[in-house]
């Protein structure tokens, strides 16, 4: 009653509360930029010690010797196809240096045409570089009507480009490096990037020539028309890099749709069988109530899978990736990599009185959907 008194009114202790529900995965954070290639040592045959490199080009001196020491022993340095020995003995007493050439030098690479480009005087790959257009990322959406963004996505099909080593015996070691270098051009008067190819591997012929499969990364892509892109295969066989002639690199960009693969491949040229297609952000407040997933699935859709109660359905072998613009799954076309995951919203619930959860009534096994054993124990009925 507002007067003071000597005595505090001391409340028990109430119970520990419910523990609250797991929050949703944050989104995946966005793929990290290649770091610079690594510098390191050349032999410098002049002063005895290792000169730094990066990128072919010398960046310092040191004073780490690469020789052997006056009191004996040999020292062995191997870049690309030559071995050097520094403290051989000789007759008289006293020491050298030897060097010996394995195999003959790589001297050119020139790339094996078979097409030439209709637009540029270069020769352009056989096959045609695919990539795809744009994604959808859960975490990119507008923040008022969480509409998902398009997003740039660096990944294509894999092409084979076929190199002529010069001379056909010419020795190149198996930690060779392999790289592409590019550039844009309306004149050839332009600077060298390594931003559009990628080699994804090499095959060695055996006959004097590789196999180089790239991949391409169309953000890099020239965006002028007035301008060309050509790439040029470079091979690091030791210190000295030895560079092909150019070709003329294009892509095409290609939709991508989730597709029930196994309808959809009964007829490749006919419409693909679609899945619902969500437009809006499971970021959005509480994105995966029931009524949010109803402005996709409605309770009166038609179901897109069926299965037996006491079956069960394997997502996995019912979803793809498929190219409308290509009548083609991805992975036929050659780009690879994708991967899926599959969840059930937390809710959603039928029009009954009670607002009947139908999530209650299956689990989810990784991919495998089957009815929940646990709810439903009158013989999954």
């Amino acid at each position: 009653n507002g007067t003071k008194t000597d005595y505090k009114s001391i409340g028990t202790d109430g119970t520990n509360g419910t523990d609250g529900a797991d929050g949703t995965d944050g989104a995946d954070g966005a793929d990290g930029t290649d770091g610079a290639n690594g510098k390191y040592y050349v032999p410098n045959a002049e002063t005895g010690c290792f000169d730094i490199y990066q990128d072919g080009e010398f960046v310092e001196s040191t004073d780490i010797s690469w020789k052997t020491s006056a009191d004996g022993g040999i020292t062995a340095v191997y870049t690309g196809n030559q071995l050097t020995l520094s403290g051989v003995a000789q007759a008289d007493g006293t020491t050298t240096d030897v060097t010996l050439t394995i195999g003959t030098q790589l001297g050119s690479v020139a790339f094996v045409p078979e097409v030439m480009s209709s637009v540029v005087a270069y020769p352009t790959t056989t096959d045609e570089f695919l990539h795809i257009a744009s994604y959808y990322d859960e975490s990119k959406f507008d923040a008022t009507t969480y509409a998902l963004t398009a997003q740039s996505l660096n990944k294509s099909n894999v092409i084979p480009l076929v190199y002529r080593l010069n001379p056909t015996d010419a020795y190149v070691a198996e930690e060779a490096t392999f790289d592409f270098i590019n550039r844009v051009v309306t004149t050839r008067a332009a600077g060298d990037n390594t931003t559009l190819l990628n080699v994804v591997s090499k095959t060695d012929n055996e006959d004097g020539s590789y196999t180089v499969n790239a991949s391409i990364n169309a953000t890099a892509l020239s965006t002028s028309n007035s301008a060309n892109d050509i790439a040029a295969l470079r091979i690091w066989n030791g210190q000295n890099p030895v560079v092909s002639d150019y070709v003329h690199v294009t892509s095409s960009a290609i939709d991508v749709l989730l597709v029930d693969s196994v309808e959809t491949a009964k007829d490749k040229t006919a419409a693909p069988v679609e899945f619902y297609e969500r437009t809006q952000s499971l970021n959005k407040t509480n994105g995966e109530t029931s009524d949010f997933i109803k402005q996709f699935v409605s309770l009166t859709d038609a179901a897109n899978l069926t299965m037996v109660y006491n079956s069960t359905l394997d997502l996995s072998e019912y979803v793809g990736l498929f190219s409308n613009t290509e009548d083609e799954f991805l992975a036929e076309l050659g780009i690879t990599g994708m991967s899926y995951v599959y969840s059930l919203p937390s809710e959603y619930l039928a029009d009954d009185t009670q607002k009947t959860n139908q999530q209650w009534y299956v689990q989810l096994d990784g991919s495998v959907l089957s009815a929940n054993a646990t709810n439903l124990t009158n013989g999954l009925t």
